[in-house]
C-alpha cells in the first residue's frame, strides 16, 4: 500500500507523523456508500494478511500493528458522512453476468420444524464465533454482512451504525443478538426475528414473529411500525438459501422492499438458492437474479457484492428518494423550462 507522505511547505521535506499514517488506497471515494467502502477496503487489507491466514479469524489478540493502523483509517473514513452526490452507475451486461455467476446452490436438508432446523447452526453471534462443535467456523453476522475484521475499533463503528436502528432478521433462528450487542454498549431500537421455525424461543431470544420471510401475508403479520420503517434487514445463511421456487424468491424480495425504509439496507450472505434438481435450481437462480436486477434498475437500489468467509454476499440499499419521485420532479422541471421559453 502506498503511504500518504505530506511535505513541509517551506523546506519541501517529507513530514512523518506515525500517529496519523494513512494510505491512498484506503481513502473513501467521493459518493461511495459506506457498505461499498467497507467491503472494498476489507479486500485491500486482506492483501496484506499472510498467506493461509483467514482474515475473518483476526481478532484483537491476533491483529498486527500494521493491520490495526489500516483498520483505524477505515473506521475513521467509514464513519464520515457520505461526501458528494452518489452517481447512479449503470451496470454493464458483463457486470450483471458476473453477479448472476455468483449465485450458487445450497444443499437443502429435510427440515420442516424447529427440531429439524436446530440441527443446523441457529445461534450465530453478531461478534461471537459459533458455539457449535465445529470450532473452525468463523461466521458471524459482523464478518459476513458488514466487514471482515472484528476489533475494538470496528465494534465502535458498529455502535455508530446500529444505535437506535430498527433491525429485522430473516430466519434468525435462536438468535440473541440484542442481548449480545447491548453487552458491547450497542443499542438498536429493536431487533425482530421473522422465523416460522422457533416454536419455543428462549427467554433472552430476540422477539420472534412466526412467519416465513417469503410468505405473501408476511406484512400483515408484522407490527405496523415495521413496514417501510426498517433500517437494517439481515439474512445470514437463511433466505434465499432455503428457498427453491420462483414464487418464494419473488415474494422474499418484495417483502424486503416493503420492510425497508428509505436509505435502509438489506444484507444477504451467502448468495445461494435451493433446488432439488437442475431444472429447479436453474429457475431459482434466474429468479433471484431477475429480482435483484429489478430492484436496481426499476427501483434505484444500490447493489454491492463482496466475498466473506469464502462465499459471495450482497447488500441492497434502498434509495432515499424513489425513482418515481425523481422522475416526477424532472418532469416538473422540464414543464417549467418549457413555460419559461414561451415567455
Amino acid at each position: 500500500m502506498n503511504q500518504e507522505e505530506p511535505t513541509n511547505e517551506e523546506s519541501g521535506e517529507k513530514v512523518v507523523n506515525p500517529e496519523k499514517e494513512t494510505f491512498r488506497e484506503l481513502f473513501r471515494d467521493t459518493g461511495e456508500s459506506q457498505s461499498a467502502y467497507l467491503w472494498r477496503s476489507g479486500e485491500i487489507i486482506s492483501r496484506t494478511v499472510p498467506m493461509l491466514t483467514k482474515i475473518e479469524a483476526i481478532t484483537d489478540e491476533t491483529v498486527t500493528e500494521n493491520v490495526r493502523k489500516n483498520i483505524e483509517q477505515v473506521v475513521a473514513q467509514s464513519a464520515l458522512p457520505e461526501s458528494g452526490t452518489r452517481e447512479k452507475k449503470e451496470r454493464s451486461e458483463e457486470e450483471w453476468q458476473a453477479f448472476q455467476g455468483m449465485i450458487s446452490r445450497h444443499s437443502l436438508g429435510e427440515f420442516s420444524d424447529s427440531d429439524g432446523f436446530d440441527e443446523t447452526v441457529r445461534d450465530r453471534g453478531f461478534f461471537r464465533f459459533n458455539s457449535s462443535e465445529n470450532s473452525s467456523k468463523r461466521e458471524t453476522y459482523w464478518n459476513t454482512l458488514f466487514f471482515s475484521l472484528n476489533t475494538k475499533e470496528t465494534r465502535e463503528l458498529a455502535k455508530k451504525m446500529l444505535d437506535q436502528k430498527k433491525v429485522v432478521l430473516l430466519g434468525g433462528g435462536r438468535s440473541e443478538l440484542k442481548h449480545e450487542l447491548e453487552a458491547h454498549d450497542i443499542h438498536p431500537e429493536s431487533i425482530v426475528n421473522i422465523d416460522p421455525f422457533v416454536e419455543n424461543p428462549a427467554p433472552g431470544a430476540d422477539k420472534v414473529i412466526p412467519v416465513s420471510a417469503s410468505d405473501e401475508k408476511m406484512t400483515e403479520k408484522i407490527p405496523e411500525n415495521l413496514a417501510g420503517q426498517v433500517d437494517e434487514v439481515w439474512a445470514e445463511y437463511s433466505v434465499p438459501a432455503y428457498l427453491q421456487t420462483e414464487e418464494e424468491i419473488k415474494q422474499l424480495m418484495s417483502n424486503i422492499d416493503t420492510l425497508l425504509a428509505s436509505g435502509g439496507v438489506a444484507r444477504i450472505w451467502p448468495i445461494e438458492v435451493g433446488g432439488m434438481n437442475d431444472g429447479e435450481l436453474a429457475l431459482a437462480k434466474q429468479t433471484l437474479y431477475e429480482s435483484v436486477r429489478g430492484l436496481v434498475e426499476k427501483s434505484g437500489y444500490e447493489l454491492v457484492t463482496y466475498k466473506a468467509c469464502g462465499r459471495p454476499g450482497m447488500t441492497l440499499m434502498k434509495p432515499k428518494e424513489s425513482l418515481a419521485a425523481i422522475e416526477n420532479d424532472e418532469e416538473k422541471i422540464a414543464q417549467i423550462m418549457d413555460q419559461l421559453k414561451s415567455l
